[in-house]
Formats: C-alpha cells, structure tokens, sequence
C-alpha cells in the first residue's frame, strides 16, 4: 500500500466520506478487487464484496460518497456485512 492508505476496519454504524478514486484489481491469492476512498487527511482502502460490487455499480471515480457499514446480517450459513452508499 501507498502512504496514507489504510484498510477501512469499521466498527457498526461507522461511516467515511470522501471521494471514491479507483478500483485496484487482481490483488492477492484470489485476485480480490479494492475499493479506494479519498478523505480530507487519507485514502482508504475496502476489500470488495458481493453487496459492494453491487452498491458500486453507478459509482464513478471522482464521484464524493458517503459509505456507512451496518454490520452484520445472517444470510444462510454466513454473517454477511451490509453497507448503506450514498452518492452526494
């Protein structure tokens, strides 16, 4: 990782605000995608999910967000994270 990034690790109801700037791919074992997002002091990074890939569809880089993690919901045998994204 570059200077100032760091992995986003929320707590329940945490929330950035920025500016999304790009998505990294092919990162690791699995070829995982990240997510990063520009703050006023930092950029953080956020491992791709399922419900991410999703809410990101519309999303373009330069675009100010708002990403909020909910926390976790049972879905089957897994805890799935659920996020609210909002575009401003």
């Amino acid at each position: 990782m570059k200077n100032n990034e760091e992995f986003w690790k929320p707590e329940e109801n945490e929330s950035i605000e920025g500016v999304f700037i790009e998505i990294t791919g092919n990162i690791g074992k699995y070829g995982s995608r990240i997510y990063k997002i520009r703050t006023e002091d930092k950029t953080f990074c956020v491992w791709e999910s399922v419900e991410l890939r999703e809410l990101f569809e519309n999303v373009n880089p330069d675009d100010r967000i708002y990403l909020k993690y909910l926390g976790t919901e049972e879905s089957g045998e897994y805890q799935r994270k659920k996020y609210d994204l909002k575009v401003l």
